[in-house]
């Protein structure tokens, strides 16, 4: 289901919850990992629901990993975890972020039941966003140096990935 890169953190790992006859495959978002869909799986895993929470290609371990991989990898990772669940239960896709934009183009491709798509990315209404392939070539990646609060160890210090 996930792709041959780095070992990613347990936290960050896929996960599988069974249940019953129906089942809800999670597709985190853009540089996420399945940690931030585990609540969400936990919730309808409690109320009988089979739950995948896929690991997307390139996701999850480093930056060099998420580098190396594209769109195209991203959807092959939720389709061979879309496939394993349709072999034997009725499915829905949910996805958070760039996962809801995914959840929908595999509704349009395999015989999912519904669509639970959280804040799916449909449309960048800034002509600013269209610059945004051109900053890799000046920068690759951004560490942040503390003075955001999304290094704080204790917004991390729960189901999140470390850094």
């Amino acid at each position: 289901m996930g792709d041959k890169s780095a070992q990613p953190d347990p936290r960050c790992a896929e996960f599988y919850l069974p249940g019953g006859g129906t089942a809800c495959l999670l597709i985190h978002g853009f540089a996420g990992s399945p940690a931030e869909m585990r609540g969400m799986g936990e919730y309808l895993a409690a109320r009988g629901l089979t739950v995948l929470g896929v690991r997307l290609a390139g996701h999850g371990t480093t930056p060099e990993d998420m580098a190396g991989t594209g769109w195209r990898e991203w959807v092959a990772s939720a389709e061979r975890a879309l496939s394993s669940l349709l072999v034997k239960k009725a499915v829905f896709a949910a996805g958070l972020s760039m996962g809801a934009v995914i959840a929908l183009h595999l509704s349009t491709r395999y015989p999912v039941r519904g669509v639970i798509a959280m804040a799916p990315a449909l449309f960048l209404g800034n002509w600013k966003a269209s610059l945004v392939p051109a900053i890799k070539l000046f920068r690759q990646w951004h560490y942040f140096d503390g003075s955001s609060d999304l290094t704080d160890s204790t917004a991390r210090s729960g189901p999140a990935c470390p850094k």
